[in-house]
């Protein structure tokens, strides 16, 4: 084939399946980078897959940029076929910002691998992971570039998938919203430490609430716990039961605003994360953007995202991440500390992610 037959057409057509718009993390990635995606590639049209109502207030309408609904749950049947109507026939490349690639589709497609815990975890059922067995092994053998959040995630796609045809680690980015946040009144009462995270296993929330109690006697601060509890697949039922032995002094929010977290992360004293398992990790990033004390398990992305700016625990150590809550409660922290933490936050820019990106897709189109 000649180098003029390969040539891409003058407006490339790219569909964006943007179902997940609205669910945590993968949400955040959607409409950080879809939007600035829009804006770098001008000679380009998108079809945004998804809700078109939620789309249309999540990424900016444009002449370029057309809406189709697509309901379908994920990790569902329904999608696999669904998959098959709603992406335009005459899209060169279709990108998936998760792993639920469609299996029946034949044109180039482009992946992000956020983390590969439905296959690491045995926390999910049997036919779950055999379904999340059988995507990976399609993102694998058939995505044209798999962009994966951070190199941890990228072996462990390796280690527990195989090695895709082009993969490139791309981390993501922190709003810039998150290094100005404004003086205002704490959403709590007196000191607290701050978790973020959905009340699942991997969240490791069970030894977080183990390790407050034997210092909550110690300390004045509260522990609060901002995510989910409610419509959880996998949801980690002992937390709650540990936390109602020690009364008001844990507080779960449950879900929270995007105005409300900033709330809860500019009042903490120090912000924990004790994950078992993170393909990324925004939350200690966005608090360190804050000018926050951060203190993080030493396991997977974590020492990869926070760098020597946070503190360190064994994760499977109640006593250790114990030991961490009181130098967290006792810490007298300083502005330069602070800007060390906002400087080293500022390596993660979402528009150098979404440029990064762009030039990928382009890659892609044309390979």
């Amino acid at each position: 084939m000649s180098a003029h037959d390969k040539r891409t057409p003058s407006q490339p057509h790219i569909a964006v399946d943007a179902r997940m718009v609205r669910v945590s993390g993968i949400g955040t990635y959607i409409e950080q980078l879809v939007p600035r995606v829009v804006h770098l590639w001008p000679e380009a049209r998108f079809t945004i897959l998804g809700g078109e109502d939620v789309l249309a207030r999540a990424i900016a309408p444009s002449p370029r940029v057309a809406y189709r609904s697509f309901r379908s749950p994920i990790y569902s049947v329904q999608e696999q076929l669904e998959y098959q109507r709603v992406v335009p026939r005459d899209a060169q490349l279709l990108w998936v910002p998760h792993y639920n690639i469609p299996l029946l589709r034949r044109g180039a497609t482009v992946v992000t691998v956020h983390d590969v815990f439905h296959l690491a975890t045995s926390d999910i059922g049997a036919a779950r992971r055999a379904y999340a067995r059988l995507l990976f092994g399609a993102v694998v053998r058939r995505a044209r570039l798999v962009m994966c959040d951070s190199s941890f995630t990228a072996r462990e796609l390796v280690r527990l998938a195989g090695t895709p045809r082009r993969m490139v680690p791309v981390h993501l980015g922190v709003d810039p919203r998150w290094f100005s946040l404004g003086d205002s009144a704490p959403p709590v009462a007196g000191p607290y430490l701050l978790a973020v995270g959905n009340v699942k296993p991997h969240k490791n929330l069970k030894r977080l609430v183990a390790a407050f109690a034997l210092v909550a006697a110690d300390i004045p601060h509260r522990l609060v716990i901002v995510g989910k509890r409610e419509g959880l697949l996998t949801l980690d039922t002992e937390v709650q039961d540990a936390a109602e032995r020690l009364g008001d002094r844990v507080l779960f929010t449950g879900y929270v605003t995007r105005d409300e977290l900033e709330r809860y992360v500019a009042g903490c004293a120090a912000l924990i994360q004790p994950s078992l398992y993170e393909g990324f990790g925004l939350p200690p990033l966005e608090a360190m953007a804050a000018g926050r004390p951060v203190a993080v398990s030493h396991a997977a992305s974590l020492p990869e995202v926070c760098g020597p700016q946070a503190d360190y625990f064994d994760p499977l150590d109640v006593g250790s991440i114990a030991d961490a809550l009181k130098q967290c409660a006792s810490r007298v922290d300083t502005e330069d500390a602070a800007d060390r933490r906002r400087q080293w936050a500022r390596q993660f820019d979402w528009d150098v992610t979404a440029r990064t990106v762009r030039s990928l897709l382009g890659d892609a189109l044309d390979a």
